[in-house]
C-alpha cells in the first residue's frame, strides 16, 4: 500500500513547540468496497457525538467535547486503520491492523524524529490508549522474556468501533459476508 513517495508532514508552529505536526492521512485507501464505505461513514463522523468515548470521557470526569487537536488525530488514526485492516473473514484475527504503531504514525504525519535519532508519536500512543479505554479496540502487549522487551503491539478493531461510525451488527456483518463472497470469486 505503499508508493514509495514520501510526503513530508507540515510543521505546526515555529516558537513554543505544542505539537510538532497537524495531523493528516498521508496514506492511500486500498479500492476495496469495505474500506470505502468506512472512510466514507468516517468522513461524516463527529467524535464528540460518538457513544463509547462520550461514554469514556465521562467516567473520567473529564469535558464530554474532545479537543479538536485530538479529534483530528482520531480522523486520521481512524483512516490509517482502515485501510490497514484485514477484511477477510477466513483470517485468524478478523479487523486485525495490519502495520506498527510507528507506520501508523508516520501515515498520520505525527512520527517525530529528533536530532539524536529518537522517534516520538506520542499523539498516536494517547489515541490508542483512550480508544482501548472507550474498549474500541484491542490491543495485546507481549512481552519477550528473552530480550526483555516488549515485542511490538498487535491491534484489532473491535465491531463498537464500527457501531460508533454508524454501521449496525447485521450491516458490519453483511460488509464482511459481501467481501467474502468477492473474494470467493476473484480466486
Amino acid at each position: 500500500m505503499s508508493n514509495g513517495i514520501s510526503i513530508p508532514a507540515i510543521p505546526c508552529s515555529v516558537g513554543k513547540i505544542h505539537r510538532h505536526y497537524a495531523p493528516k492521512f498521508l496514506g492511500q485507501l486500498p479500492k476495496l468496497v469495505p474500506v470505502r464505505r468506512f472512510a466514507a461513514a468516517l468522513k461524516r463522523h463527529d467524535w464528540n457525538r460518538n457513544p463509547h468515548i462520550y461514554q469514556l470521557r465521562y467516567s473520567r470526569k473529564q469535558r464530554i467535547s474532545v479537543r479538536s487537536e485530538r479529534r483530528e488525530t482520531f480522523d486520521a488514526l481512524a483512516m490509517a486503520m482502515i485501510a490497514y485492516a484485514d477484511y477477510n473473514p477466513e483470517s485468524d484475527a478478523l479487523f486485525e491492523v495490519m502495520c506498527s504503531v510507528e507506520k501508523l504514525a508516520e501515515l498520520c504525519g505525527q512520527l517525530y524524529r529528533y536530532d539524536s535519532g529518537r522517534k516520538s508519536y506520542d499523539p498516536i500512543l494517547h489515541a490508542l490508549r483512550d480508544w482501548e479505554q472507550a474498549s474500541l479496540i484491542v490491543i495485546d502487549r507481549d512481552f519477550d522474556i528473552e530480550a526483555k522487551q516488549y515485542k511490538a503491539m498487535r491491534i484489532w478493531i473491535r465491531p463498537e468501533f464500527f457501531h460508533g461510525l454508524g454501521f449496525s451488527s447485521l450491516e458490519l456483518r453483511e460488509v464482511v459476508a459481501s467481501f467474502s463472497r468477492w473474494m470467493e470469486k476473484r480466486d
